[in-house]
C-alpha cells in the first residue's frame, strides 16, 4: 500500500508535464490491473484475500487522487474508467464505502471533472440502506447546489450513464434483464 501511494505521489509532483505524462503510463497500468483484476498482484493468483481487497480499493482511491490533473486525467481511458466506475458495485460493502466517499469528497471540492458523477448512480442498488440514503441525500444536495448556480452538470452526465450502463456486464436486452437497468434510470431521475 505505501509502495502505491509512492509511485503516485511521485507522479504528481513530478514537475515536466511530458515526462509525467510518459511515467504516468506505467503506473495507470499498474492501478488498472488491480482494480480489475480485483486486487491480484501476482500471476500466481496466490495474493491474499484481505489484502486484494484493500489493493483493489486503495487502487481505485489513488486512480481518482491522479485524475484531479488534466494530464492524467486524459490518460484515463473509457474502458479503464468503466472499470474503475464498478468498483463502486464491489461486493465488499467496505470497498464500496470506501471509494464512493472518496469519490464525494473529491466532487464536492471539484477537484475532479463532472463525468466522475456518473458512477455515484451505479449505487441504485447499494445494499446498505442506511448508506444509499446518505448517497442519495447527497446527490439532492448537489443537485441543489447546481440548480442554485444554473449550472447544467447532472444534465450531462445522463448521456454518460446510457452509456456505462450499456457496457455494464450486467448488461442484456432480454426484457425482464433490462428492468433492473430501469432502475439505474428511475435513481438517477
Amino acid at each position: 500500500c505505501w509502495s502505491i501511494k509512492i509511485l503516485v505521489n511521485r507522479l504528481r509532483s513530478c514537475a515536466d508535464p511530458e515526462a509525467a505524462k510518459k511515467m504516468s503510463t506505467a503506473i495507470f497500468k499498474m492501478l488498472n490491473a488491480l482494480v480489475w483484476r480485483e486486487g491480484e498482484m501476482t500471476k500466481n493468483n496466490d495474493t491474499p484475500k484481505h489484502h486484494r481487497s484493500r489493493l483493489r480499493l486503495l487502487a481505485a482511491q489513488q486512480i481518482l487522487k491522479l485524475c484531479q490533473n488534466k494530464i492524467f486525467d486524459e490518460v484515463l481511458t473509457p474502458v479503464d474508467f468503466n472499470r474503475l466506475a464498478f468498483v463502486s458495485q464491489d461486493p465488499l460493502g467496505n470497498i464500496r464505502r470506501g471509494f464512493v466517499e472518496k469519490l464525494q469528497k473529491y466532487l464536492v471540492k471539484l477537484l475532479i471533472p463532472a463525468r466522475f458523477y456518473t458512477i455515484i448512480f451505479l449505487t441504485a442498488f447499494e445494499p446498505d440502506l442506511e448508506f444509499r440514503t446518505s448517497i442519495m441525500t447527497w446527490i439532492r444536495s448537489r443537485l441543489k447546489v447546481f440548480h442554485d448556480g444554473k449550472h447544467q452538470t447532472f444534465e450531462s452526465v445522463f448521456p454518460r450513464l446510457l452509456h456505462l450502463l450499456a457496457h455494464h456486464p450486467d448488461f442484456s436486452t432480454n426484457p425482464e434483464e433490462l428492468l433492473d437497468h430501469a432502475r439505474y434510470i428511475m435513481y438517477y431521475i
